[in-house]
């Protein structure tokens, strides 16, 4: 999600480095996966109030409290959206940064046909 979409596409830039190109998402796939709210188990209030007096409806919400952490608790909160935006500076993977690896795989693809064809050719 922080990266955008797998394409699938492996380039070798020269200096031997690898990288899997990704597509960037746009904003309106962006506001989807960020737009949601981080729930957290419910936390409930002491059994006894200050003058010693158990509260009515306790036990209703120990068991509303452990619905809770049985469904939420080990999940894994959603991105935010400040989160995306710093993985996006902090990773360099802009939309311009997209679209060079983009054209690099491209371009790479365009000489390993052009090669495949050659030697296909010399084999006839």
């Amino acid at each position: 999600m922080l990266h955008g979409h797998e394409t699938g596409t492996i380039v070798r830039h020269e200096d031997g480095e690898y990288i899997e190109v990704h597509q960037p998402l746009d904003e309106q796939e962006v506001w989807l996966r960020v737009s949601h709210d981080d729930i957290a188990p419910l936390e409930l209030e002491p059994e006894y109030n200050e003058n010693g007096v158990r509260r009515p409806g306790y036990r209703w919400d120990r068991f509303k409290q452990a619905l809770s952490r049985f469904y939420y608790e080990e999940r894994i909160s959603p991105v935010t959206k400040a989160e995306y935006d710093e993985a996006q500076h902090h990773h360099g993977h802009g939309n311009a940064d997209a679209d060079i690896h983009a054209a690099d795989a491209k371009d790479a693809d365009k000489r390993l046909t052009e090669e495949w064809d050659r030697v296909e050719d010399e084999a006839k």
